[in-house]
């Protein structure tokens, strides 16, 4: 409404200027222009009202895809440009990190839930019979430890002395003994290696297997000949059979030689290793029998000294510990018997649900270890290439659908009223002149945006997409708002329309005479305008030529700037 009023002001102001310049060409003298006016029918039509705003192309539905989880690339399959559908793999990574977190969410899981069942489960007769029996050990435990204490904390027993002291005179002679083992050992040892060395020079041993072997070379040889003279035919079957018996008697005693020398040697051989044996063993027994010696002498150097207050300190302790043992063991019945805590049900509950949790988080890790297309679209980028190392905030593919385009611009604040959702648009490209497209207005933002002054308004258009179109992302574009429309109305040009005051006139030939009439107008385009009141379909108005002077035109037509329409009733 102010815009009108000042909008009849400026008109008032400009038809006044408008009429003293026709006074004074009128006092001047100037001749009128003789051109005669056009005259136009009355007709039917359609008019509407717009808003024009410049802005430019947007695509909403885009999306930085990211892995769910840091990993390893090990599979890229788009690449910048690629058309892809909704649910494709654009990529993965290595699992078996991945699979080893489920796997230990899954133990965690399980965990949590068998403490939340043993926690709300009533107690078994086992369970029972462990915590009474854990009492009884505790109990022996302690008495164990009090009569540990009590023994540390006695002057010593005469009788446990005389014993200290016989036990190192035992000791004494153990180790006597032992020495005493290690010289009868030493000459048995000697002894064995002697007769060793007397059996390796033996005639068993050495002569009687090389006289067995002669005997059994010489029959051999004898057999070679008989052989022989038995093909010649010199001697008898018998006697052939006689030399290889002869033989073979021969062989039998230099296999027994040698057996006898073998085990004769080996007889040797194992007393010298039995005597090295016991040497050996006798050493051991040295040492063994000092140690015994000197536990004994330190024994006998405890008792006399009497009782250790370390000693003493360390049993107490033992008590003190025995009787904490004893006191949980009483506290663990009395509460298996009463039953769990509700606090610590509680905790246990809330570890499974953190459990359950942490397992639902893994899953999704290893799932979203596969990235897949959200959308239809194209890719726009990669971010990321097979065997690179990459996090959870890594941007792997840049995924925009195109086939969803808006118009950003803003609407200044005298046109953002008329302006509504829903309303269609008529969309020009600065780059793609030749390109038209049509929209509706989608969003209209109720926060306002002050630059120097100048408040306006966010305006989204949503576009009908064109497939002969190719649109690219921030191309400029102007979007004409139809505010209002209306069909089948009276229609005259905008110039035949004249303002006097607030009243609007048109001027009609009425047979073959012009009269003023008065009218009421609607929308206006600029070019038409509605008249609502006034004129009937076919009457002829009078639209003075365009060389007509001012003093002709005295109380001429309103143009609304900028494409906007008459206010009715003004």
């Amino acid at each position: 409404m102010i815009f009108w009023r000042i909008f009849v002001l400026v008109a008032v102001l400009v038809g006044g200027a408008f009429g003293g310049y026709a006074a004074y060409q009128k006092i001047a003298g100037k001749p009128k222009v003789s051109t005669p006016p056009q005259m136009v029918a009355v007709r039917r039509g359609n008019v509407s009202s717009t808003v024009s705003t410049t802005g430019n192309v947007a695509m909403p539905t885009q999306a930085k895809l990211s892995f769910g989880a840091g990993s390893t690339v090990v599979e890229v399959d788009v690449k910048e440009g690629d058309q892809v559908k909704k649910g494709q793999t654009l990529a993965k990574l290595d699992t078996s990190v991945l699979e080893l977190a489920v796997k230990t969410a899954e133990l965690k899981l399980r965990t949590a839930q068998i403490n939340v069942q043993k926690l709300q489960a009533p107690p078994t007769d086992a369970d029972v019979t462990k915590a009474q029996a854990a009492v009884e050990s505790a109990k022996a435990a302690l008495v164990n430890a009090q009569n540990n204490l009590d023994k540390a904390q006695q002057p010593p027993d005469p009788s446990a002395v005389a014993d200290a002291q016989a036990a190192i005179r035992q000791a004494t002679s153990g180790v006597t003994d032992a020495q005493v083992a290690i010289k009868q050992a030493t000459t048995a040892l000697e002894t064995a290696r002697r007769q060793r060395d007397i059996t390796a020079n033996s005639d068993a041993v050495n002569k009687t297997p090389l006289d067995r072997q002669n005997e059994y070379n010489f029959y051999e040889v004898k057999y070679g000949e008989a052989l022989q003279k038995f093909s010649a035919g010199q001697i008898d079957q018998a006697t052939l059979d006689l030399a290889y018996a002869n033989m073979v008697g021969a062989n039998d005693r230099l296999q027994t030689a040698k057996l006898n020398a073998v085990d004769t040697m080996a007889q040797a051989d194992n007393n010298v290793a039995k005597a090295e044996d016991s040497l050996r063993k006798a050493n051991d027994g040295v040492p063994k029998a000092e140690d015994a010696l000197r536990k004994a002498n330190d024994n006998l150097a405890t008792l006399q000294k009497g009782p250790d207050p370390a000693d003493i300190q360390t049993k107490q302790a033992q008590v003190t510990s025995a009787q904490a043992g004893l006191t949980n063991a009483r506290l663990a019945l009395t509460q298996l018997l009463k039953g769990a805590d509700p606090n610590d049900i509680e905790i246990a509950k809330n570890n499974l649900t953190s459990a359950q949790q942490d397992l639902a988080n893994a899953k999704d890790q290893l799932a979203g270890a596969v990235l897949v297309a959200p959308f239809d679209g194209v890719v726009a980028s990669v971010g990321a290439n097979v065997g690179d190392r990459v996090t959870s905030s890594t941007v792997i593919v840049q995924l925009v659908n195109p086939e969803n385009v808006q118009i950003k611009a803003m609407v200044a604040e005298v046109d953002v009223a008329q302006t509504k959702v829903g309303q269609d648009a008529n969309i020009t490209l600065d780059a793609l002149p030749a390109a038209r497209l049509r929209g509706k207005v989608a969003v209209i933002s109720p926060l306002a945006v002050r630059q120097q002054g100048v408040v306006s308004y966010s305006l989204t258009i949503d576009v009908q997409k064109d497939p002969a179109v190719a649109l690219l992302e921030g191309m400029t574009a102007t979007a004409t708002v139809t505010v209002e429309s209306r069909q089948n109305v009276l229609l005259v040009s905008s110039r035949a329309v004249r303002s006097q005051g607030n009243a609007r006139t048109v001027q009609v030939m009425v047979n073959g005479k012009s009269e003023t009439r008065q009218v009421q107008v609607g929308l206006s385009d600029g070019q038409s305008t509605e008249i609502t009141q006034g004129l009937q379909e076919g009457d002829e108005v009078v639209i003075p030529a365009a060389g007509t002077t001012q003093t002709q035109q005295q109380g001429g037509p309103i143009r609304i700037p900028g494409g906007g329409g008459f206010m009715p009733g003004m």
